[in-house]
């Protein structure tokens, strides 16, 4: 869960892959969708799924056991030409990391890039973003090392993906969750790379940086506590102190409540933290509150305390 979260909330995911590269990645990629297309639920992407693969009950992913996925995601604001911006071979390099392969390339006349960078010797992952002037997405793929089926399977899905800009999504199609937001101030707003944000009443922003919001995510737990897994999210925290723990299961799920006061961004905040186990996924359910108004910890809980597997 920990690799997963490190993906998804930096949003330009730094991306690895084998030494050698048995699938070349083409000029141009033109895909037409068919039957045996699957949708990735969640998002606007088809594929066609390898043999063995499944689509995951935690992410709009498809995946094979614990070790191999390719997971779609819808990049948070601005469109393929600013996001896409620092996805360079040079700027992964001035990072100090060996780049294998970078291709720029069109996906059904979408601008493209796709970038291999060497990681470690037990996962390798590939990373392709594309977009025009009005979004962009990520496509991840992960698949062990030394697996060169696998990593065959997975290329082969991504080189598959056909992305369809007129298809009406279900942001909780691939969520595996369920909340009743009709008690608390704070409702649905948007799904932004795979996160869900809430707001007070539900209002659409680009950022919510002077109030309070909370975001949803959820993931393979892969081992990982879910005391762990609110201490690694309690980063945006500095000089934290932690209130009691609450270990009351909610709705018959394992559950992990707390609340850290300290500084976020520079500033005194709050944040509220409730995850819960459903089956072998993790749901983290944070709120934040860039102040010290003490009374949307209330209204977060009258949220969070409603989960349920869907």
């Amino acid at each position: 869960m920990a690799k997963y979260l490190t993906l998804l909330l930096l949003s330009t995911a730094l991306i690895s892959c084998s030494h050698t590269t048995a699938q070349q990645w083409p000029d141009k990629l033109n895909t037409t969708r068919s039957a045996q297309y699957v949708n990735i639920p969640g998002t606007r992407a088809f594929l066609l799924k390898p043999a063995g693969f499944s689509l995951s009950s935690s992410m709009p992913a498809i995946e094979k056991g614990n070790s191999s996925m390719v997971q779609v995601m819808d990049l948070v604001g601005g469109n393929f030409y600013t996001n896409a911006a620092t996805f360079t071979k040079k700027r992964f390099e001035e990072k100090g990391l060996k780049v294998i392969e970078y291709k720029e390339f069109t996906l059904n006349n979408f601008p493209a890039k796709m970038a291999c960078i060497e990681k470690d010797a037990q996962t390798n992952m590939i990373n392709m973003v594309f977009g025009d002037t009005s979004f962009s997405a990520s496509v991840i793929g992960m698949y062990p090392a030394a697996d060169k089926e696998l990593k065959k399977q997975v290329t082969e899905a991504m080189q598959s993906l056909y992305y369809d800009k007129a298809f009406t999504i279900d942001p909780f199609a691939a969520a595996p969750f369920h909340l009743n937001q009709s008690a608390s101030v704070f409702k649905f707003a948007k799904l932004a790379a795979s996160i869900y944000m809430y707001s007070i009443n539900g209002v659409d922003k680009k950022a919510y940086e002077n109030e309070p919001y909370l975001m949803v995510i959820s993931g393979p737990a892969e081992g990982t506590s879910m005391a762990s897994m609110a201490a690694d999210m309690a980063d945006v925290v500095t000089g934290g102190t932690a209130g009691s723990v609450v270990e009351t299961p909610v709705n018959g799920l394992p559950s992990y409540k707390r609340v850290v006061r300290g500084t976020i961004n520079g500033k005194p905040g709050i944040l509220y933290q409730h995850l819960v186990m459903i089956g072998e996924t993790i749901v983290i359910m944070q709120g934040v509150i860039p102040d010290k108004n003490e009374t949307y910890i209330a209204e977060f809980e009258k949220l969070t305390m409603t989960v349920r597997k869907k």
